[in-house]
């Protein structure tokens, strides 16, 4: 199930990548984001996602980890998911459109690197997290973009 493979298995690979709170920044689990995008609503429910924040309320989304979803039925579109959090991101981040965002899509042991600059968005090649060398790439892409965080993306 998505929760089982959240539970067993991401948790640990994002505690690996040193993805946590610290330093002005706060994980949000299942938050529910929304913006109107060019006159359009927009309301998506983001599975995990590095904000700066205080408490519950984020206030500039930096990183969307979309969508947790198990290989055998998964329901939705998390590509398309992960592409509306960006677009709600951008559009709460106001002043910082100009970086760019980032994301995963998770889907079974399959991991994409996304990556939005304006209205152009870049997908990585598929790592498997269940090979030991891509599961040590996904490890090291982590810890890099933490670093791209404090280092370029925050104010």
């Amino acid at each position: 199930s998505e929760e089982d493979l959240k539970m067993k298995f991401i948790c640990y690979i994002l505690d690996l990548g040193e993805l946590n709170d610290g330093e002005g920044i706060v994980t949000y689990f299942d938050k529910i984001i929304s913006a109107t995008v060019e006159g359009i609503p927009l309301v998506v429910k983001t599975d995990y996602m590095l904000a700066k924040g205080t408490l519950d309320v984020f206030h500039t989304p930096y990183f969307h980890f979309q969508e947790y979803k198990p290989n055998k039925n998964p329901s939705g579109d998390s590509m398309a998911q992960l592409l509306m959090a960006f677009l709600i991101a951008q559009t709460k981040n106001k002043n910082n459109n100009q970086k760019p965002l980032y994301g995963i899509e998770v889907v079974g042991e399959s991991w994409k690197f996304i990556i939005l600059e304006g209205k152009e968005y870049c997908v990585s090649e598929t790592y498997t997290a269940t090979n030991r060398d891509d599961l040590l790439k996904i490890i090291g892409i982590l810890r890099q973009f933490k670093k791209i965080l404090y280092e370029k993306l925050m104010d």
